[in-house]
């Protein structure tokens, strides 16, 4: 069923892919209540770390993402309370990871996302990312950390180099177990009424080419509501193979304009 708050209506799928036995990933969407005056927080991460590893791993994350929503705040300071989920899921994963072998080498990505009325604030680690849709063109608003990506910004890789580069999987930056610190990367655009948020793991984004992504959401963002819509296209990365699990957020207003699509271009044969 698709969620509402205020002007905004939001849809999310995690599904376990067509390979993989267990769901490592882990999604939630988190509305303020009466004493709280943030806006809603998207959050979605990506476990690693063998079965039992990666799935703990992301569940901490959000856990984490959960309690510090739940903290008092200034509703302005976003980026600073982004800041603060990713160390405080840093800290679980490290603190949980100390008391079970089993679980040492545990570790998950992270995107977050703050959507206000004019705004998306985005936090990530690793490579699961933020993308937006206006008009029919997807823009990726995280910078993903990973080995080709960190190569793409540093010049020494094309961006379609990166896209069949052998390593394009390995990340560069996660909230590890092992890792002392991590480095998120904070983004941030502007919002407006016809756009429409996509939030996923890589188990969407990696089955796929971006122009395909680019048209199957854009045909899923205008066709359906964003339940439905974040369901079709979990459903076309299974399609497609399957081969992680797969998690999506679809955002957009509730007031926006509907787009023409295919289903609208219909030729009435008797006139």
């Amino acid at each position: 069923m698709t969620l509402s708050f205020g002007n905004y209506l939001f849809g999310k799928a995690c599904v376990p892919g067509r390979k993989r036995t267990i769901n490592q990933d882990s999604t939630e969407i988190f509305f303020p209540d009466e004493e709280n005056p943030l806006p809603p927080l998207l959050a979605l991460a990506d476990g690693m770390g063998g079965y039992q590893g990666g799935e703990t791993a992301s569940r901490l994350v959000l856990e984490a993402c959960a309690e510090v929503y739940r903290q008092p705040h200034y509703a302005s300071d976003h980026e600073k309370i982004l800041v603060q989920c990713v160390e405080e899921a840093h800290r679980r994963v490290k603190q949980t990871a100390s008391g079970d072998a089993k679980l040492s080498g545990m570790g998950s990505t992270v995107v977050a996302a703050f959507i206000t009325a004019e705004k998306m604030h985005v936090v990530n680690v690793g490579d699961s990312r933020a993308y937006l849709l206006r008009d029919e063109r997807l823009t990726l608003v995280s910078q993903d950390q990973s080995l080709v990506a960190d190569q793409v910004r540093a010049g020494r890789l094309t961006p379609q180099q990166a896209l069949k580069h052998p390593k394009r999987n390995v990340l560069s930056m996660a909230i590890n177990a092992k890792r002392p610190t991590v480095t998120p990367i904070l983004s941030a655009v502007e919002l407006q009424p016809n756009d429409i948020i996509l939030l996923c793991s890589d188990g969407l984004w990696g089955m796929m080419p971006p122009p395909m992504l680019e048209s199957l959401f854009w045909a899923a963002g205008n066709e359906f509501e964003p339940q439905e819509a974040a369901e079709k296209l979990a459903a076309l990365a299974n399609q497609r193979g399957g081969a992680d699990n797969i998690s999506v957020v679809i955002v957009r207003r509730r007031d926006r304009e509907a787009a023409k699509t295919l289903a609208d271009d219909v030729t009435n044969e008797r006139e």
